[in-house]
């Protein structure tokens, strides 16, 4: 969210580059003013706040009305929103809290470095890293051009509420923009300007730590409706404007492939 949009909207490119990545932006309302802003979060960006996310969440998910959706007949979509009954529900200042405190939550750190334990103490399964091995992945990652939509690097602006996040180099590893991931992505289903292709670059930061924070028990499921079982298979269900960086990952040797992977793991 602290992200200027002049920093998002640079990335999109109005005919695509060697490879067939093009990028474009998603516009929707927002439903405090009604004004059209540049859409972030999301599978398709179509909320452009945290405050629109959480709200669009709360309903969609647990039924839950806020002063942004003050009626489950909001489901049904805006023109529904002002004619249903409300009902009792979050108050703004509660709504505000939880969105404050989302802007808040810190970001896993990347694990890249060797454990500081003792000799003779294992490292716990998730701090166990071969530094070797996440350099070369990451130089691997470059190479296949996943960067092209999965951009390492951004900074915050100037003007976020909080002091601790104006200004800051992240590594979120997204556009945040809209790409066509090809027919096996489609879902038929659009939200602003995304048509069922179209999806948002998902961000990779933390999603090493997605099979410590399942459990033992827990299934991990990647992509938007979690069909990928691992990373691997995440890769390969890229389509359309990543065609051509999927292929580049079937044609990697073996161990480029598993550098690749730790690097990976090790967001």
């Amino acid at each position: 969210e602290a992200i200027p949009e002049t920093e998002i909207l640079a990335g999109v490119r109005s005919t695509p580059d060697a490879d067939g990545v093009k990028g474009q932006a998603n516009y929707v309302y927002d439903p405090d003013t009604g004004a059209v802003r540049l859409g972030r979060f999301g599978w398709k960006a179509s909320k452009f706040s945290l405050r629109h996310q959480a709200a669009a969440a709360l309903l969609e998910d647990m039924s839950v009305t806020t002063t942004l959706f003050p009626s489950r007949a909001c489901l049904a979509g805006p023109a529904n929103c002002k004619t249903g009954k409300a009902g009792a529900g979050l108050t703004d200042t509660e709504l505000q809290a939880i969105s404050r405190y989302l802007a808040l939550v810190a970001v896993p750190a990347q694990r890249s470095l060797k454990s500081g334990f003792p000799r003779g103490v294992a490292p716990l399964p998730y701090l166990d890293v071969n530094p070797t091995a996440v350099a070369a992945g990451a130089a691997v990652f470059q190479t296949l051009r996943c960067s092209s939509c999965h951009t390492v690097s951004m900074t915050t602006g100037s003007s976020h509420e909080f002091q601790e996040l104006r200004n800051q180099a992240i590594k979120p590893y997204t556009d945040l923009l809209l790409h066509d991931m090809g027919p096996g992505l489609a879902d038929n289903y659009a939200e602003g300007l995304a048509a069922g292709n179209l999806w948002r670059t998902a961000p990779l930061w933390g999603v090493g730590y997605a099979p410590y924070v399942m459990g033992n028990s827990g299934t991990v499921g990647y992509l938007h409706d979690g069909r990928a079982r691992t990373l691997t298979e995440a890769v390969m269900w890229h389509g359309g404007e990543a065609s051509t960086s999927r292929q580049r990952f079937v044609n990697l040797s073996t161990a480029d492939r598993q550098n690749l992977l730790a690097f990976l793991q090790s967001l």
